[in-house]
């Protein structure tokens, strides 16, 4: 976004606290299972930017459980969550909002609208005609639409960071006109039929990506099953911006163990406190048939292929403003012909939540409907491009010729 130094760090997150969005709903939304989850996952986005948050929505009683709000009331459980994120409530602090969000309606004044179909998701300007949201139980077009409605939100807090910076606007067209865009998005290309079932799974890191996908399924109907968290680490508070399942009263907890507490009656989460390596991976074993990895160090994506052995690997991956997810299974395409070179990261990695909720959510669409392809799936999104050909695209991974992990498919390939 902006080339800025440890220094200006401070003023960034000024700007950012500083920016107000408003988020107006009428009683029939308010009141739907699609609805709440939509406002709770774009509220909870934009309150992880840092931004101050108006609500003009009807208190309603809760459809369905929306982890991690607690309790069972919609607008005072977002208000108890933005506590236990900031320690205070993020609302706002009188004045214009630098943008209105309707979500599943028009509304007077709004700048733009959210509503969803059963299988895709839109946020158009405000003056736009959009159908009314869906009647649907599954939560991927309704979590869509308020990934791709956050990304607006960022963008109108981008002049008054820059303000407090001192600098001029970026000139990447991709950080500019939060209200103009038109996006349509056919989640059928990345949603097919669903099996809530998902017997015993592994995750191979408790991050941001992670916890993206684990937000996803605990809104699946019906879901059951068992997952494991391969994590060590530590939840810092430099976490809360990005983690779509952690609170301020996690904070000191292992990363697992956070997750952990979201299980249900039917779908167990359960905390292994070791790190993925070669040696550990002996201690891990037996590993599940079916294996999530959400890690940013591309040599540990190469162990998750070892590790997930006849099974299947969902690789969900981000860089910067990008996100790329893969399905792996026996025969086709590996983890490291889709990430064929290491590249090992010394540098704190740019991040923002609704990038890595992209890529929890591909993820979690991938492993609901595993395919009965012989190849595997893939996909990328452009969190800040939805509007484009290339902001949703879905496409069969191909063996790569200089595979570091001499896949069987690679040595089809070369021989």
């Amino acid at each position: 976004m902006f080339h800025s130094d440890p220094s200006e760090d401070h003023q960034i997150v000024m700007g950012l606290r500083a920016t107000r969005i408003r988020l107006v709903a009428g009683a029939k939304c308010a009141a739907s299972q699609g609805g709440q989850t939509a406002l709770v996952t774009l509220y909870a986005q934009l309150a992880m930017l840092g931004f101050g948050i108006d609500l003009d929505i009807p208190e309603a009683a809760l459809v369905a459980p929306q982890p991690p709000l607690e309790g069972d009331r919609l607008v005072a459980g977002l208000e108890a969550y933005g506590r236990q994120l900031w320690g205070s409530t993020p609302a706002g602090s009188g004045g214009t909002p630098q943008l209105t969000i309707a979500v599943g309606g028009k509304a007077a004044g709004a700048d733009i609208t959210v509503s969803w179909a059963t299988d895709a998701a839109f946020v158009f300007p405000a003056a736009a005609e959009l159908p009314p949201p869906a009647a649907t139980g599954l939560p991927f077009s309704p979590l869509g639409a308020a990934a791709a409605a956050a990304a607006s939100g960022a963008r109108a807090a981008i002049p008054i960071v820059a303000e407090h910076l001192g600098i001029p606007l970026p000139t990447a067209p991709r950080w500019l006109d939060p209200v103009g865009r038109r996006i349509s998005l056919a989640l059928s290309r990345l949603v097919g039929p669903i099996d809530p079932d998902l017997g015993w799974c592994d995750a191979i890191s408790g991050g941001a990506i992670t916890s993206a996908a684990l937000y996803v399924l605990l809104r699946v109907p019906g879901l059951s099953g068992r997952l494991r968290i391969i994590e060590d680490d530590i939840l810092e508070a430099s976490n809360l911006n990005r983690y779509a399942l952690a609170l301020r009263r996690h904070l000191g907890w292992e990363k697992a163990a956070a997750l952990a507490e979201w299980s249900t009656e039917t779908f167990t989460v359960e905390p292994s406190a070791l790190h993925l390596t070669a040696e550990t991976a002996v201690q891990l074993r037996p590993f599940a048939p079916i294996v999530l990895a959400g890690v940013d160090d591309i040599a540990a994506r190469w162990l998750a292929q070892g590790a997930s052995g006849s099974g299947r690997l969902y690789v969900g991956a981000t860089s910067h403003d990008y996100v790329l997810v893969s399905e792996h299974v026996p025969g086709g395409a590996c983890a490291g012909c889709v990430h064929p070179r290491n590249d090992p990261a010394v540098d704190e990695i740019p991040t923002i939540g609704f990038v890595s909720l992209w890529a929890g959510l591909a993820q979690a669409a991938f492993v609901l409907g595993r395919s009965p392809s012989l190849s595997g799936r893939a996909a990328d999104v452009a969190p800040l491009g939805l509007e484009g050909r290339r902001g949703l695209r879905p496409y069969i991974p191909l063996p790569h010729p200089r595979c570091p992990l001499a896949c069987s498919a690679s040595t089809r390939l070369a021989g």
